[in-house]
């Protein structure tokens, strides 16, 4: 009884075995096709995803466009107001001087 058991294990395992392997080469099979288009709706949620990042994209351009701006009006201004203290020092000592 143990040795018709034991070959009817060995049978068992066998078909299994081409059964699992009949699975898995349908599954490769439907993976390696090419996957079908995208839908009308799955395109229009890209396109609007694209859109946002682009829109994105360019807010922050021009945040940093006027933030270069506002950097080198403020740097202008310094010099400016170095140059009239400048100006003003020598204005002293040309009065000093003169008098």
């Amino acid at each position: 009884m143990g040795l018709l058991r034991f070959v009817l294990q060995g049978v068992g395992w066998r078909v299994g075995r081409e059964i699992a392997e009949e699975g898995i080469d349908e599954v490769r099979a439907r993976t390696d096709a090419e996957p079908p288009p995208p839908s009308a709706a799955e395109r229009a949620r890209v396109a609007a995803r694209d859109a946002r990042a682009h829109a994105k994209a360019e807010r922050v351009q021009a945040r940093e466009r006027e933030a270069a701006v506002r950097a080198a009006e403020k740097a202008k201004r310094e010099r400016d107001a170095q140059i009239e203290r400048e100006l003003e020092a020598l204005r002293r000592k040309i009065d000093r001087d003169q008098a």
